[in-house]
């Protein structure tokens, strides 16, 4: 990486993150999923995921009971609905 010099009479914006540490560090993209939105876009995917693999299970479930028990449809994985 090239070595980067920086003036101390300046204040650009880039300088602080200069000063910290050479970009590509470990741990530097740990900053980008910290905002607000991403939190939430996050949270919600994980939401979205458990409530898929909830509704998967149940009709699995309910393709596989059999149809004596009043409600399922019988089937299988080596029958066919």
């Amino acid at each position: 990486m090239p070595d980067v010099e920086l003036d101390a009479g300046r204040d650009e914006p880039g300088d602080a993150e200069l000063q910290r540490g050479a970009v590509g560090q470990r741990g530097d993209g740990l900053r980008y999923l910290t905002p607000v939105p991403v939190l939430v876009s996050n949270g919600a995917v994980v939401f979205m995921g458990f409530g898929l693999f909830g509704i998967v299970s149940l009709i699995i479930r309910l393709v596989e009971t059999p149809l004596s028990a009043g409600y399922g449809f019988g089937g299988g994985v080596g029958r066919p609905v």
